[in-house]
């Protein structure tokens, strides 16, 4: 399992990493998106304006599903792929500012 996080545009905080990790190996509700017809290499869904990578031709990583939350008052978008071997991956990208805070040590 692989998790990514990219913050985009503005927001409020009060979402934590391990809330965005969460959603990661939670089911999907909703089918795949499409490839993009106008940005190689991207799929059709994005969070305020941050798009998904289409990673089948590069890493034959297929996408399968996606599921959209909310939490905190910030989108959290998420899209598994799955490889050849029977890999899910989960990629969520996060709206808003700041990034999610990491966990103390």
């Amino acid at each position: 399992m692989l998790v990514v996080l990219l913050a985009a545009g503005g927001g409020s905080g009060g979402f934590t990493l391990q809330q965005a990790a969460a959603l990661t190996l939670s089911p999907a509700r909703m089918p795949a998106p499409p490839l993009s017809r106008s940005h190689a290499g991207e799929l059709t869904a994005n969070v305020e304006g941050v798009a998904f990578p289409a990673w089948e031709r590069l890493w034959r990583l297929r996408p399968t599903g996606a599921r959209l939350d909310r939490v905190g008052g910030r989108t959290v978008r998420t899209i598994f792929y799955a490889g050849v071997r029977g890999q899910r991956i989960g990629y969520a990208i996060v709206g808003g500012l700041p990034a999610p805070a990491a966990p103390a040590r």
